[in-house]
C-alpha cells in the first residue's frame, strides 16, 4: 500500500470521523464535559441513555478509542453535553455510574 499501512489508514479514518462528529457538535452546542471514560462499552451505553432523555451527547474520541478496545485505555474519552444541560445529564447518569462502579 506504499507509504501508508492499513492500521495507519484505519486509525486515520477513525480519527477523521471523530473530528467530524466533534466539529458538528461544537457548531450546534456549547459543550461541557460530564465524564472522563476509558470503557468504550460504558461510554456508548451512557451516550444512548442521554439520547433517550433527549439530551444531545458526544463521546469525544470514541471511534479511535474503539479500535484499541483490547489494548486498554490508550487515551481517555470525554462525554460531552451542552453546557446548559450538564446538571440534567449528571442527574440521569449518576445511578448508572454508581451501578457500574459497584460491578467492578
Amino acid at each position: 500500500m506504499g507509504a501508508f499501512s492499513f492500521p495507519f489508514l484505519l486509525f486515520a479514518v477513525a480519527t477523521g470521523l471523530d473530528l467530524y462528529s466533534h466539529i458538528r457538535f461544537l457548531s450546534d452546542h456549547d459543550p461541557a464535559t460530564v465524564l472522563e471514560l476509558d470503557n468504550v462499552h460504558l461510554a456508548a451505553y451512557l451516550q444512548r441513555k442521554l439520547a433517550a432523555a433527549d439530551i444531545p451527547a458526544l463521546v469525544q474520541g470514541y471511534q479511535a478509542r474503539s479500535l484499541y478496545l483490547l489494548f486498554g485505555p490508550l487515551f481517555k474519552m470525554h462525554l460531552l453535553v451542552p453546557a446548559e444541560r450538564v446538571d440534567e445529564a449528571e442527574e440521569i447518569l449518576l445511578p448508572e455510574i454508581e451501578e457500574a462502579v459497584r460491578a467492578f
